[in-house]
């Protein structure tokens, strides 16, 4: 089966901001202030978010934080 964006549960910083439409760096941020607890983990040195989770977190209203 073909792998596409759609079918990838682990997603990097950069697949994470192009799937919200926005900067890797508010990605960064969000990461670092702890807002994405639960949603992401480190793998080696680098950030993985689970995408099931970060759907969850939007539907909780954790999205509005990207706006500002």
């Amino acid at each position: 089966m073909p792998t596409t964006e759609e079918t990838i549960e682990i997603m990097t910083v950069r697949d994470t901001a192009r799937y919200l439409n926005c900067h890797e760096s508010t990605i960064y941020r969000l990461l670092n202030e702890g807002n994405l607890r639960g949603v992401a983990f480190r793998l080696g040195g680098s950030w993985r978010i689970r995408r099931g989770a970060l759907y969850a977190w939007m539907e909780k209203g954790g999205a509005e934080e990207i706006a500002i």
